[in-house]
């Protein structure tokens, strides 16, 4: 595991923990938790974190209140890290557009204590009610989603904003349902590294090399999809990931990311 990733791992625990006790204190969704910035010097190695929230189907897949905490505890992350966050709703009509919505965080100060303060300014000027209505305006009717085209343009997003050699994350919270190009997971389909290799031949497998990508919610569809089908798609999106070169972790809910995030058994 990468330098980089251990203090990732080792900053979002301590984030985490202040994060719950202060949401605790903090009434309503309108305002900005209350949290603890990193007391560390930055690793200044341009984190780049990406997150995707599937917005496609009428109930969002994560609780208001979990998208919230979750936003500001990446944002943090980013900040710290001197690096960048970007989020995208992930829309069944419109996915060709996923627009990424990008804040970046720069310190040109001098001592490591100046730039640490430097970027907790900048990432309490960020405004979490925005970022959560943000995603919340790519709503888009039925359950009928282009993950595939979602992850090209991931792809596209992280080439194209200069990530370079910075370490990433992406965090996917999504049921993983694939309706698009011809495929439908609602439908059978052959054993998941099969239809993982009729992808890539097909160049529908994005490159994603040396990503960490979460998957939060895998299997989780309005009114139910079965057992043997949830894990088919779990196991769909985890030859996925590894055959376009990324690390998958596949996660419970927005509590269980965090506490992974966070290094925790």
């Amino acid at each position: 595991m990468t330098r980089a990733l251990l203090h990732l791992r080792h900053r979002t625990a301590l984030v985490v923990a202040t994060l719950l006790l202060g949401a605790l204190s903090t009434s309503g969704c309108a305002g900005k938790p209350v949290g603890a910035f990193p007391s560390a010097p930055s690793p200044e190695d341009g984190l780049a974190i990406r997150y995707m929230l599937d917005v496609s189907c009428d109930a969002l897949p994560v609780a208001q209140a979990e998208q919230r905490l979750l936003t500001y505890a990446l944002v943090t992350e980013a900040a710290w890290h001197e690096g960048s966050f970007g989020e995208a709703p992930i829309r069944n009509d419109a996915i060709e557009n996923l627009n990424f919505r990008e804040v970046r965080f720069v310190s040109q100060k001098q001592s490591p204590e100046a730039i640490r303060r430097d970027l907790q300014a900048q990432r309490n000027r960020v405004s979490i009610p925005s970022l959560l209505t943000h995603m919340q305006r790519g709503r888009r009717g039925a359950c009928r989603t282009d993950l595939l085209a979602a992850f090209g343009e991931l792809q596209r997003n992280l080439s194209g904003t200069g990530v370079g050699g910075s370490p990433v994350v992406v965090v996917a919270v999504t049921n993983g349902v694939v309706v698009a190009r011809g495929v439908s997971f609602y439908k059978p389909q052959p054993a998941p590294q099969v239809l993982v290799a009729q992808l890539k031949a097909q160049s529908l497998v994005a490159s994603l090399p040396g990503v960490r990508l979460f998957f939060v919610g895998l299997g989780r569809v309005p009114g139910g999809i079965g057992l043997q089908k949830a894990r088919w798609i779990e196991q769909f999106w985890l030859h996925y990931a590894r055959a376009a070169g990324a690390t998958p972790v596949l996660v419970r809910s927005v509590d269980d990311l965090i506490t992974r995030l966070g290094g925790a058994a």
